[in-house]
Protein backbone atom coordinates (compact mmCIF):
# COMPACT_ATOMS: atom_id res chain seq x y z
CA UNK A 1 0.00 0.00 0.00
CA UNK A 2 1.90 3.10 -0.94
CA UNK A 3 1.24 7.14 0.35
CA UNK A 4 -0.95 8.25 -1.94
CA UNK A 5 -3.68 5.39 -1.54
CA UNK A 6 -3.21 6.73 2.36
CA UNK A 7 -3.66 10.18 1.43
CA UNK A 8 -6.60 9.37 -0.93
CA UNK A 9 -8.11 6.90 1.69
CA UNK A 10 -7.78 9.57 4.02
CA UNK A 11 -8.76 12.87 2.85
CA UNK A 12 -11.95 11.43 1.09
CA UNK A 13 -15.48 10.18 2.74
CA UNK A 14 -15.90 7.94 -0.30
CA UNK A 15 -14.84 4.60 -0.47
CA UNK A 16 -12.15 2.96 -2.50
CA UNK A 17 -13.75 1.24 -5.37
CA UNK A 18 -12.89 -2.67 -5.04
CA UNK A 19 -11.57 -2.55 -8.93
CA UNK A 20 -8.77 -0.68 -7.28
CA UNK A 21 -7.86 -3.08 -4.65
CA UNK A 22 -6.44 -7.02 -4.63
CA UNK A 23 -9.94 -7.95 -4.94
CA UNK A 24 -9.76 -7.17 -9.18
CA UNK A 25 -7.61 -10.21 -9.25
CA UNK A 26 -10.21 -12.71 -8.02
CA UNK A 27 -12.62 -11.03 -10.71
CA UNK A 28 -9.95 -11.45 -13.04
CA UNK A 29 -10.20 -15.48 -11.45
CA UNK A 30 -13.46 -15.63 -12.41
CA UNK A 31 -13.23 -13.61 -15.55
CA UNK A 32 -10.51 -16.84 -16.76
CA UNK A 33 -12.81 -19.52 -15.75
CA UNK A 34 -15.88 -18.27 -17.68
CA UNK A 35 -14.61 -19.39 -20.95
CA UNK A 36 -13.41 -22.77 -19.80
CA UNK A 37 -16.74 -24.98 -19.93
CA UNK A 38 -16.64 -23.55 -23.54
CA UNK A 39 -13.34 -24.04 -25.06
CA UNK A 40 -13.28 -27.02 -23.25
CA UNK A 41 -16.66 -28.52 -25.00
CA UNK A 42 -16.06 -26.75 -28.10
CA UNK A 43 -13.03 -29.45 -29.28
CA UNK A 44 -14.98 -32.86 -27.99
CA UNK A 45 -16.03 -33.61 -31.27
CA UNK A 46 -12.23 -33.48 -32.24
CA UNK A 47 -11.47 -34.85 -29.05
CA UNK A 48 -14.13 -38.15 -29.42
CA UNK A 49 -13.55 -38.20 -33.38
CA UNK A 50 -12.76 -42.34 -33.19
CA UNK A 51 -15.09 -43.06 -30.18
CA UNK A 52 -17.80 -41.07 -32.34
CA UNK A 53 -17.31 -43.10 -35.79
CA UNK A 54 -17.41 -45.83 -33.68
CA UNK A 55 -20.64 -48.13 -32.95
CA UNK A 56 -23.37 -47.23 -31.81
CA UNK A 57 -23.01 -43.82 -33.81
CA UNK A 58 -21.00 -45.00 -36.79
CA UNK A 59 -20.54 -41.46 -37.62
CA UNK A 60 -18.68 -40.20 -40.70
CA UNK A 61 -16.11 -38.06 -41.13
CA UNK A 62 -18.18 -35.63 -42.99
CA UNK A 63 -21.30 -36.09 -40.11
CA UNK A 64 -18.00 -35.35 -37.77
CA UNK A 65 -17.06 -32.34 -39.11
CA UNK A 66 -20.20 -30.68 -39.80
CA UNK A 67 -20.12 -30.53 -36.31
CA UNK A 68 -17.86 -28.03 -36.18
CA UNK A 69 -19.52 -26.39 -39.77
CA UNK A 70 -22.48 -26.26 -37.59
CA UNK A 71 -21.33 -24.19 -34.56
CA UNK A 72 -19.82 -21.62 -37.21
CA UNK A 73 -22.74 -20.98 -39.24
CA UNK A 74 -24.53 -18.60 -36.11
CA UNK A 75 -21.61 -16.94 -35.62
CA UNK A 76 -21.21 -15.41 -39.36
CA UNK A 77 -24.11 -13.30 -38.74
CA UNK A 78 -24.23 -13.02 -34.83
CA UNK A 79 -21.15 -10.36 -34.98
CA UNK A 80 -23.64 -7.93 -36.97
CA UNK A 81 -26.11 -7.74 -34.64
CA UNK A 82 -23.94 -8.74 -30.96
CA UNK A 83 -23.51 -5.37 -30.37
CA UNK A 84 -26.87 -4.02 -30.25
CA UNK A 85 -28.31 -7.29 -28.67
CA UNK A 86 -25.75 -7.23 -25.24
CA UNK A 87 -26.25 -3.19 -25.39
CA UNK A 88 -30.05 -3.97 -25.35
CA UNK A 89 -29.93 -6.63 -22.53
CA UNK A 90 -26.40 -5.35 -20.24
CA UNK A 91 -23.62 -6.71 -19.99
CA UNK A 92 -23.55 -8.89 -17.29
CA UNK A 93 -27.17 -9.89 -18.09
CA UNK A 94 -25.50 -10.79 -20.85
CA UNK A 95 -22.98 -12.85 -19.13
CA UNK A 96 -25.69 -15.04 -17.33
CA UNK A 97 -27.77 -15.30 -20.48
CA UNK A 98 -24.93 -16.86 -22.78
CA UNK A 99 -23.34 -18.80 -20.15
CA UNK A 100 -26.71 -20.33 -19.63
CA UNK A 101 -26.59 -21.03 -23.63
CA UNK A 102 -23.85 -22.64 -23.24
CA UNK A 103 -25.16 -25.09 -20.45
CA UNK A 104 -28.25 -25.72 -22.74
CA UNK A 105 -26.35 -26.83 -26.17
CA UNK A 106 -24.29 -28.79 -24.12
CA UNK A 107 -26.90 -30.49 -22.50
CA UNK A 108 -28.55 -31.54 -25.49
CA UNK A 109 -25.62 -32.97 -26.92
CA UNK A 110 -25.29 -35.05 -23.88
CA UNK A 111 -28.85 -35.88 -24.13
CA UNK A 112 -28.60 -37.00 -27.70
CA UNK A 113 -25.64 -39.72 -26.67
CA UNK A 114 -27.90 -41.15 -24.20
CA UNK A 115 -28.89 -44.75 -25.40
CA UNK A 116 -32.14 -44.69 -25.40
CA UNK A 117 -32.40 -41.37 -27.62
CA UNK A 118 -28.99 -41.80 -29.70
CA UNK A 119 -29.89 -38.89 -32.16
CA UNK A 120 -27.52 -37.35 -34.66
CA UNK A 121 -30.01 -34.36 -35.19
CA UNK A 122 -30.62 -33.58 -31.62
CA UNK A 123 -26.70 -33.56 -31.47
CA UNK A 124 -26.79 -31.30 -34.08
CA UNK A 125 -29.08 -28.85 -32.58
CA UNK A 126 -26.93 -29.15 -29.79
CA UNK A 127 -23.73 -27.31 -31.30
CA UNK A 128 -26.21 -24.99 -32.96
CA UNK A 129 -27.34 -23.90 -29.76
CA UNK A 130 -24.10 -23.82 -27.86
CA UNK A 131 -22.83 -21.72 -30.93
CA UNK A 132 -25.43 -18.85 -30.18
CA UNK A 133 -23.25 -18.47 -26.61
CA UNK A 134 -19.68 -18.38 -27.34
CA UNK A 135 -19.13 -15.48 -29.83
CA UNK A 136 -20.96 -13.12 -27.02
CA UNK A 137 -19.74 -14.49 -24.54
CA UNK A 138 -16.25 -13.59 -25.48
CA UNK A 139 -17.27 -9.57 -26.24
CA UNK A 140 -19.06 -9.32 -22.66
CA UNK A 141 -16.15 -10.76 -20.88
CA UNK A 142 -13.40 -9.04 -22.49
CA UNK A 143 -15.65 -5.55 -21.51
CA UNK A 144 -16.60 -6.46 -17.83
CA UNK A 145 -12.65 -7.00 -17.73
CA UNK A 146 -11.53 -3.54 -19.31
CA UNK A 147 -13.63 -2.19 -16.54
CA UNK A 148 -11.62 -3.87 -13.84
CA UNK A 149 -8.08 -2.96 -15.57
CA UNK A 150 -6.43 -0.48 -17.22
CA UNK A 151 -3.05 1.05 -18.72
CA UNK A 152 -0.52 -2.00 -19.21
CA UNK A 153 -2.21 -4.40 -16.75
CA UNK A 154 -5.32 -4.45 -19.36
CA UNK A 155 -2.96 -6.29 -21.92
CA UNK A 156 -2.33 -8.57 -19.23
CA UNK A 157 -5.51 -9.52 -18.21
CA UNK A 158 -6.74 -9.81 -21.47
CA UNK A 159 -4.23 -12.01 -22.74
CA UNK A 160 -4.19 -14.25 -19.50
CA UNK A 161 -8.15 -14.60 -20.12
CA UNK A 162 -7.01 -16.46 -23.97
CA UNK A 163 -4.20 -18.16 -22.28
CA UNK A 164 -6.23 -19.79 -19.43
CA UNK A 165 -9.72 -20.43 -21.88
CA UNK A 166 -7.13 -22.54 -24.57
CA UNK A 167 -6.24 -24.56 -21.28
CA UNK A 168 -10.05 -25.44 -21.48
CA UNK A 169 -9.22 -27.45 -24.76
CA UNK A 170 -6.13 -29.12 -23.45
CA UNK A 171 -8.05 -29.97 -20.00
CA UNK A 172 -10.73 -31.58 -22.22
CA UNK A 173 -7.92 -33.77 -24.73
CA UNK A 174 -6.82 -35.31 -21.60
CA UNK A 175 -9.81 -35.56 -19.29
CA UNK A 176 -12.62 -36.76 -22.41
CA UNK A 177 -11.00 -40.47 -23.92
CA UNK A 178 -10.29 -41.79 -20.09
CA UNK A 179 -14.03 -40.58 -18.92
CA UNK A 180 -15.62 -42.66 -22.38
CA UNK A 181 -13.34 -45.81 -20.99
CA UNK A 182 -15.21 -45.75 -17.97
CA UNK A 183 -18.23 -47.73 -19.59
CA UNK A 184 -17.95 -47.12 -23.35
CA UNK A 185 -20.16 -44.19 -23.75
CA UNK A 186 -20.05 -40.47 -24.96
CA UNK A 187 -22.74 -39.74 -22.48
CA UNK A 188 -20.16 -39.89 -19.69
CA UNK A 189 -17.64 -37.18 -21.15
CA UNK A 190 -20.33 -35.03 -22.25
CA UNK A 191 -21.93 -35.24 -18.96
CA UNK A 192 -18.83 -33.19 -17.37
CA UNK A 193 -18.25 -31.12 -20.19
CA UNK A 194 -21.48 -29.93 -19.08
CA UNK A 195 -20.95 -29.74 -15.92
CA UNK A 196 -17.80 -27.41 -16.66
CA UNK A 197 -19.97 -24.90 -18.12
CA UNK A 198 -22.43 -25.08 -15.42
CA UNK A 199 -18.98 -24.48 -13.17
CA UNK A 200 -18.30 -21.35 -15.78
CA UNK A 201 -22.16 -19.87 -15.41
CA UNK A 202 -21.86 -19.85 -11.35
CA UNK A 203 -17.92 -17.98 -12.60
CA UNK A 204 -20.01 -15.44 -14.14
CA UNK A 205 -22.85 -15.29 -11.50
CA UNK A 206 -19.56 -14.33 -9.13
CA UNK A 207 -17.92 -11.87 -11.37
CA UNK A 208 -21.65 -10.01 -12.34
CA UNK A 209 -22.47 -9.55 -8.63
CA UNK A 210 -18.76 -7.97 -8.14
CA UNK A 211 -18.89 -5.92 -10.70
CA UNK A 212 -22.51 -4.85 -9.62
CA UNK A 213 -21.40 -4.09 -6.20
CA UNK A 214 -18.40 -2.11 -7.87
CA UNK A 215 -20.53 0.32 -9.88
CA UNK A 216 -22.45 0.54 -6.64
CA UNK A 217 -19.65 1.88 -4.70
CA UNK A 218 -18.71 4.20 -7.48
CA UNK A 219 -22.37 5.35 -7.93
CA UNK A 220 -22.33 4.25 -11.94
CA UNK A 221 -24.64 2.68 -14.28
CA UNK A 222 -24.04 -0.47 -15.90
CA UNK A 223 -21.37 -0.22 -18.53
CA UNK A 224 -22.91 -0.48 -21.90
CA UNK A 225 -20.85 -1.50 -25.34
CA UNK A 226 -19.49 1.87 -26.82
CA UNK A 227 -20.89 2.91 -30.19
CA UNK A 228 -17.51 1.85 -31.68
CA UNK A 229 -17.69 -1.83 -30.10
CA UNK A 230 -20.69 -2.14 -32.66
CA UNK A 231 -20.86 -2.94 -36.17
CA UNK A 232 -22.36 -0.44 -38.40
CA UNK A 233 -22.63 -1.32 -42.29
CA UNK A 234 -22.12 2.12 -43.40
CA UNK A 235 -18.33 2.10 -41.91
CA UNK A 236 -17.59 -0.89 -44.80
CA UNK A 237 -16.84 1.76 -47.48
CA UNK A 238 -13.77 2.92 -45.11
CA UNK A 239 -12.27 -0.06 -44.72
CA UNK A 240 -9.13 -0.12 -47.11
CA UNK A 241 -7.03 -2.66 -49.12
CA UNK A 242 -4.61 -3.68 -46.42
CA UNK A 243 -7.69 -4.64 -44.07
CA UNK A 244 -9.10 -6.75 -46.21
CA UNK A 245 -5.66 -8.17 -47.13
CA UNK A 246 -5.30 -8.56 -43.30
CA UNK A 247 -8.89 -10.23 -42.93
CA UNK A 248 -8.17 -12.72 -45.85
CA UNK A 249 -5.19 -13.48 -44.01
CA UNK A 250 -6.84 -14.38 -41.06
CA UNK A 251 -9.42 -16.32 -42.72
CA UNK A 252 -7.07 -18.38 -44.37
CA UNK A 253 -4.28 -19.44 -41.79
CA UNK A 254 -6.78 -20.20 -39.57
CA UNK A 255 -8.74 -22.31 -42.33
CA UNK A 256 -5.00 -24.27 -42.13
CA UNK A 257 -4.67 -24.81 -38.78
CA UNK A 258 -7.89 -25.44 -36.92
CA UNK A 259 -9.78 -27.94 -39.84
CA UNK A 260 -6.60 -29.82 -39.72
CA UNK A 261 -6.61 -30.03 -35.27
CA UNK A 262 -10.59 -31.22 -36.13
CA UNK A 263 -9.62 -34.43 -37.93
CA UNK A 264 -6.33 -35.43 -36.61
CA UNK A 265 -6.94 -37.86 -34.22
CA UNK A 266 -7.92 -40.14 -36.77
CA UNK A 267 -4.81 -38.80 -38.46
CA UNK A 268 -2.36 -39.96 -35.61
CA UNK A 269 -4.37 -42.97 -35.57
CA UNK A 270 -4.17 -44.12 -38.74
CA UNK A 271 -0.69 -42.98 -40.07
CA UNK A 272 1.29 -43.25 -37.04
CA UNK A 273 0.03 -45.82 -34.68
CA UNK A 274 -1.40 -43.83 -31.92
CA UNK A 275 -5.14 -45.25 -30.20
CA UNK A 276 -8.29 -42.82 -29.39
CA UNK A 277 -6.33 -42.99 -25.71
CA UNK A 278 -3.16 -41.49 -26.33
CA UNK A 279 -3.72 -39.42 -29.50
CA UNK A 280 -5.72 -36.29 -27.84
CA UNK A 281 -2.97 -36.10 -25.17
CA UNK A 282 -0.39 -35.09 -28.18
CA UNK A 283 -2.78 -33.08 -29.64
CA UNK A 284 -2.88 -30.76 -26.76
CA UNK A 285 0.42 -29.44 -27.67
CA UNK A 286 -0.14 -26.91 -30.14
CA UNK A 287 -2.45 -25.22 -27.89
CA UNK A 288 -0.61 -25.70 -24.83
CA UNK A 289 2.48 -23.87 -26.29
CA UNK A 290 0.21 -20.78 -27.52
CA UNK A 291 -1.27 -20.62 -24.25
CA UNK A 292 2.27 -20.17 -22.46
CA UNK A 293 3.38 -18.27 -25.91
CA UNK A 294 0.78 -16.08 -26.70
CA UNK A 295 0.94 -13.42 -23.91
CA UNK A 296 4.80 -13.13 -23.92
CA UNK A 297 4.81 -12.79 -27.53
CA UNK A 298 2.15 -10.47 -27.74
CA UNK A 299 3.95 -8.11 -25.39
CA UNK A 300 7.29 -8.40 -27.01
CA UNK A 301 5.41 -7.80 -30.32
CA UNK A 302 4.02 -4.19 -28.69
CA UNK A 303 7.62 -3.47 -27.68
CA UNK A 304 9.62 -4.07 -31.16
CA UNK A 305 6.70 -4.51 -33.70
CA UNK A 306 7.87 -6.14 -36.64
CA UNK A 307 4.16 -7.89 -37.12
CA UNK A 308 4.94 -7.36 -40.98
CA UNK A 309 8.00 -9.89 -41.00
CA UNK A 310 5.90 -11.78 -37.98
CA UNK A 311 2.90 -12.69 -40.33
CA UNK A 312 4.98 -13.61 -42.98
CA UNK A 313 7.31 -15.63 -40.99
CA UNK A 314 4.18 -17.63 -39.16
CA UNK A 315 2.65 -18.37 -42.14
CA UNK A 316 6.26 -20.11 -43.37
CA UNK A 317 6.32 -22.47 -40.28
CA UNK A 318 2.38 -23.40 -40.62
CA UNK A 319 3.54 -24.69 -44.26
CA UNK A 320 6.56 -25.86 -42.92
CA UNK A 321 4.76 -27.95 -40.43
CA UNK A 322 2.20 -29.37 -43.04
CA UNK A 323 4.76 -30.40 -45.54
CA UNK A 324 6.95 -31.83 -42.37
CA UNK A 325 3.40 -34.17 -41.59
CA UNK A 326 3.62 -35.44 -45.07
CA UNK A 327 7.49 -36.32 -45.05
CA UNK A 328 8.22 -37.85 -41.37
CA UNK A 329 8.36 -41.29 -41.16
CA UNK A 330 4.49 -42.52 -40.61
CA UNK A 331 4.38 -46.13 -38.53
CA UNK A 332 3.33 -48.56 -41.99
CA UNK A 333 6.67 -46.79 -43.39
CA UNK A 334 8.96 -46.72 -40.52
CA UNK A 335 8.57 -50.26 -39.82
CA UNK A 336 7.42 -53.76 -39.85
CA UNK A 337 6.66 -53.95 -36.55
CA UNK A 338 3.47 -54.73 -35.28
CA UNK A 339 1.96 -51.64 -33.13
CA UNK A 340 4.79 -49.39 -34.12
CA UNK A 341 4.18 -45.89 -32.90
CA UNK A 342 5.94 -43.16 -34.79
CA UNK A 343 6.74 -40.58 -32.40
CA UNK A 344 7.97 -37.74 -35.32
CA UNK A 345 4.92 -35.85 -35.94
CA UNK A 346 5.66 -34.15 -32.30
CA UNK A 347 8.46 -32.10 -34.72
CA UNK A 348 5.49 -30.34 -37.11
CA UNK A 349 3.14 -30.31 -33.89
CA UNK A 350 5.92 -27.92 -31.91
CA UNK A 351 6.15 -26.01 -35.64
CA UNK A 352 2.06 -25.72 -35.12
CA UNK A 353 2.41 -24.84 -31.37
CA UNK A 354 4.93 -21.90 -32.64
CA UNK A 355 2.86 -20.62 -35.83
CA UNK A 356 -0.22 -20.21 -33.06
CA UNK A 357 1.52 -18.36 -31.01
CA UNK A 358 2.74 -15.95 -33.39
CA UNK A 359 0.30 -15.64 -35.35
CA UNK A 360 -2.70 -15.49 -32.67
CA UNK A 361 -0.73 -12.95 -30.93
CA UNK A 362 0.13 -10.55 -33.86
CA UNK A 363 -3.07 -10.70 -36.58
CA UNK A 364 -5.77 -9.18 -34.10
CA UNK A 365 -3.45 -5.85 -33.05
CA UNK A 366 -2.90 -5.76 -36.87
CA UNK A 367 -6.83 -4.93 -37.05
CA UNK A 368 -6.84 -1.28 -35.69
CA UNK A 369 -3.01 -0.17 -36.84
CA UNK A 370 -4.89 0.15 -40.24
CA UNK A 371 -8.18 1.23 -39.34
CA UNK A 372 -9.64 4.71 -38.52
CA UNK A 373 -10.45 4.55 -34.68
CA UNK A 374 -14.26 5.12 -35.11
CA UNK A 375 -14.60 1.99 -37.09
CA UNK A 376 -12.55 -0.61 -35.03
CA UNK A 377 -15.37 -2.28 -33.93
CA UNK A 378 -16.80 -2.62 -37.29
CA UNK A 379 -13.64 -3.98 -38.56
CA UNK A 380 -13.45 -6.22 -36.12
CA UNK A 381 -17.09 -7.70 -36.14
CA UNK A 382 -16.80 -8.09 -40.16
CA UNK A 383 -13.63 -10.08 -39.69
CA UNK A 384 -15.13 -12.35 -37.16
CA UNK A 385 -18.14 -12.70 -39.58
CA UNK A 386 -15.81 -13.89 -42.69
CA UNK A 387 -13.36 -16.17 -40.15
CA UNK A 388 -16.42 -17.85 -38.96
CA UNK A 389 -17.71 -18.40 -42.69
CA UNK A 390 -14.09 -20.03 -43.62
CA UNK A 391 -14.00 -21.90 -40.32
CA UNK A 392 -18.36 -23.57 -41.23
CA UNK A 393 -16.94 -24.40 -45.12
CA UNK A 394 -13.33 -25.59 -44.53
CA UNK A 395 -14.43 -28.56 -42.71
CA UNK A 396 -16.51 -29.44 -45.00
CA UNK A 397 -13.80 -29.76 -47.61
CA UNK A 398 -11.39 -31.26 -45.32
CA UNK A 399 -14.18 -34.29 -44.85
CA UNK A 400 -14.85 -34.18 -48.79
CA UNK A 401 -11.11 -35.02 -49.38
CA UNK A 402 -10.48 -37.43 -47.04
CA UNK A 403 -13.59 -39.69 -47.67
CA UNK A 404 -13.44 -39.53 -51.12
CA UNK A 405 -9.07 -40.13 -51.83
CA UNK A 406 -7.56 -43.18 -50.76
CA UNK A 407 -3.73 -42.37 -50.86
CA UNK A 408 -2.57 -42.36 -47.49
CA UNK A 409 -6.17 -42.93 -46.29
CA UNK A 410 -7.29 -39.94 -47.53
CA UNK A 411 -4.81 -37.53 -45.42
CA UNK A 412 -1.75 -37.29 -48.29
CA UNK A 413 -4.18 -34.95 -50.63
CA UNK A 414 -5.66 -33.72 -47.54
CA UNK A 415 -2.56 -32.23 -46.14
CA UNK A 416 -1.62 -31.13 -50.25
CA UNK A 417 -4.58 -28.87 -49.52
CA UNK A 418 -3.76 -27.47 -46.49
CA UNK A 419 0.28 -26.28 -48.02
CA UNK A 420 -1.69 -24.65 -51.00
CA UNK A 421 -3.91 -22.77 -48.93
CA UNK A 422 -0.66 -22.04 -46.83
CA UNK A 423 1.14 -20.41 -50.21
CA UNK A 424 -1.60 -18.43 -50.53
CA UNK A 425 -1.21 -17.05 -46.88
CA UNK A 426 2.25 -16.45 -47.71
CA UNK A 427 1.86 -14.83 -50.77
CA UNK A 428 -1.56 -12.62 -49.05
CA UNK A 429 0.75 -11.61 -46.08
CA UNK A 430 3.91 -10.39 -48.52
CA UNK A 431 1.14 -7.78 -50.04
CA UNK A 432 0.31 -7.27 -46.98
CA UNK A 433 4.08 -5.95 -45.74
CA UNK A 434 4.61 -3.82 -49.32
CA UNK A 435 1.12 -2.22 -48.75
CA UNK A 436 2.24 -1.63 -44.94
CA UNK A 437 5.34 -0.10 -46.15
CA UNK A 438 3.85 2.09 -48.87
CA UNK A 439 1.78 3.95 -46.32
CA UNK A 440 4.12 4.45 -43.66
CA UNK A 441 5.16 0.82 -42.38
CA UNK A 442 2.50 1.17 -38.99
CA UNK A 443 2.50 -2.81 -38.58
CA UNK A 444 6.47 -2.70 -38.42
CA UNK A 445 6.49 -0.13 -35.42
CA UNK A 446 6.27 -0.42 -31.72
CA UNK A 447 3.48 0.85 -29.94
CA UNK A 448 6.29 3.65 -28.33
CA UNK A 449 6.64 5.35 -31.37
CA UNK A 450 3.47 4.37 -32.43
CA UNK A 451 2.19 6.47 -29.43
CA UNK A 452 4.47 9.39 -30.48
CA UNK A 453 3.35 9.45 -33.66
CA UNK A 454 -0.50 9.80 -32.88
CA UNK A 455 0.89 12.51 -30.18
CA UNK A 456 2.42 14.45 -33.00
CA UNK A 457 -0.34 13.86 -34.68
CA UNK A 458 -2.93 14.97 -32.48
CA UNK A 459 -0.66 18.32 -31.29
CA UNK A 460 -0.92 19.16 -34.93
CA UNK A 461 -4.35 18.47 -35.36
CA UNK A 462 -5.02 21.01 -32.58
CA UNK A 463 -3.19 23.92 -33.54
CA UNK A 464 -4.40 23.17 -36.97
CA UNK A 465 -8.18 23.46 -35.61
CA UNK A 466 -7.01 26.87 -33.68
CA UNK A 467 -5.79 28.03 -36.74
CA UNK A 468 -9.14 27.01 -38.40
CA UNK A 469 -11.07 28.64 -35.27
CA UNK A 470 -9.09 31.62 -35.47
CA UNK A 471 -9.81 31.97 -39.59
CA UNK A 472 -13.34 31.73 -38.47
CA UNK A 473 -13.71 33.88 -36.10
CA UNK A 474 -11.89 36.74 -38.12
CA UNK A 475 -14.46 36.14 -40.95
CA UNK A 476 -17.04 36.60 -38.82
CA UNK A 477 -15.77 39.89 -37.54
CA UNK A 478 -14.86 41.30 -40.98
CA UNK A 479 -18.72 39.84 -42.38
CA UNK A 480 -19.77 41.55 -38.60
CA UNK A 481 -18.08 45.03 -39.26
CA UNK A 482 -19.34 44.81 -43.08
CA UNK A 483 -22.88 44.17 -41.79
Amino acid sequence: MNSDYLIESSNSTKPMSIRQTWVRWVALALACLIMIGSYMCYDFPQTLQDQLQQPPNNYSDTQVNLLYSVYSFPNIILPLIGGYLIDFIGIRKGVFAFTFILIVGQGLCMISEIDSVQSYALLVIGRIVFGLGGENLCVTQSTIVSQWFSGKELSFALGLNLSISRLGSVMGQFMFPPLYNINQQIFVPLLVGTIFCAFSWGCGVGLNLMDKYADKQEGKQEVKLSEDDKIKLSDIKKLGFDYWLICTSCVLNYICFFPFMQVLQKYLINQFGLNSDNAPNFMSIPYFMSAGLTPFIGLLVDKIGKRGYILICASCIMVVAHFTMLVVPQSDTASTTPGYVSYYFIIPFILFGIFYSLYAAVLWPCVPLVCEPKIVGTAFGITNCIQNGGLAIAPLITAAIISNTSKDNGYFYDQIFFICVGLVCIVINIMIFIVDRRKGGRLNKGFRQLNEEMAEEQEYDDIQRLDRNSRKKSITAKRSFAF
